[in-house]
């Protein structure tokens, strides 16, 4: 862009869309940015910013086996009630 090519050059010759390279011009000048100056780090998180807040935890807690043999040793329990 700074070589004075148009936004259907600049998608071309890096194989994206004309309507990405508008978004990150035009978000580059919203801030004030020169898009040289930017890194691939820089760039990403111009065009993906990180949400607000932390994303939820995917992790379970361990399964406990001692509890889950004590419990299947009782009278009418299944596994599949200790599933539920």
């Amino acid at each position: 862009y700074e070589l004075k090519k148009n936004r259907n050059e600049i998608a071309q010759s890096l194989g994206i869309s004309h309507a990405t390279v508008s978004r990150i011009l035009g978000l580059a000048g919203e801030r004030g940015v020169a898009l040289l100056a930017l890194g691939d780090a820089e760039l990403k998180a111009l065009m993906y910013p990180n949400p607000a807040g932390p994303k939820p935890s995917t992790t379970k807690a361990p399964i406990d086996f001692a509890h889950v043999v004590s419990e299947l040793g009782r009278k009418s329990m299944t596994r599949a009630l200790l599933y539920q």
